[in-house]
């Protein structure tokens, strides 16, 4: 499924840059380098540029935490485990007293 809707979001981008080539054409263009990256790929880009990937994720589930079983969670962490890094989100959270 997911993969259906990037496939989408990119047919759709390259159909809005393909109709704003033309030379007379007031359209701006448009990029969405990330579409034609694979998961891993962000998250090592993500890491280069220092993103902070704590703050940011994907579950499919309502709440205050990610669930890390639904189909967004396992894509995040198959990404952060093929790059080779830890996800922080995984990391324990520390409670001060």
């Amino acid at each position: 499924a997911d993969s259906q809707r990037i496939a989408t979001a990119t047919e759709q981008m390259q159909l809005i840059e393909h109709l704003s080539d033309g030379e007379d054409d007031p359209m701006p263009h448009l990029s969405a380098p990330l579409l034609e990256m694979t998961d891993q790929q962000v998250v090592e880009l993500g890491s280069q540029m220092n993103v902070p990937w704590s703050l940011a994720w994907a579950c499919q589930r309502q709440g205050n935490n990610p669930c890390r079983v639904c189909g967004a969670c396992r894509r995040r962490s198959s990404a952060f485990e093929a790059a080779g890094l830890e996800d922080p989100i995984d990391k324990p959270v520390a409670i001060s007293a």
